[in-house]
């Protein structure tokens, strides 16, 4: 682990950043993860540090799958409408991860990452298929 500290001059000034270097957590890439932030970091808190960070990336990458995967567009100018597409959107996802994980726990014993089993696409596709009336 590493901590470099910099100066980035702006158009309007200038500010402290620092660069923490953290060995990526599978050891065969032999390769570091590079986080960019603003708060002074030592290199004895770079890991605790980066792994919050990476947690946070967690919930940005789920929340990006919801906005991409889940969540219906719309043109409507009703105020009501994107909320209620967004909790919409967030229940499905719910409803997938806790399908996911009970495929897991029925596949193993142990569930170690949050790679899915079924992909969102997937669930979508069931959810479509079982939920669509029958012609």
């Amino acid at each position: 682990m590493a901590v470099e500290s910099a100066r980035i001059d702006v158009e309007h000034g200038s500010h402290e950043m620092e660069f923490c270097y953290v060995p990526t957590r599978s050891e065969e890439s032999g390769s570091n993860s590079i986080f960019t932030t603003n708060v002074a970091v030592s290199a004895d808190d770079a890991e605790g540090f980066c792994r919050r960070y990476s947690d946070r990336w967690q919930i940005e990458k789920e929340y990006k799958t919801i906005k991409y995967d889940f969540l219906a567009t719309t043109s409507s100018k009703d105020y009501r409408v994107r909320p209620s597409y967004f909790v919409f959107a967030a229940l499905l996802y719910n409803l997938w991860r806790l399908t996911d994980v009970l495929l897991k726990a029925g596949v193993s014993t142990e569930i170690v990452d949050f790679s899915p089993y079924l992909t969102a696409g997937e669930f979508v596709d069931y959810v479509a298929k079982y939920l669509r009336p029958a012609d």
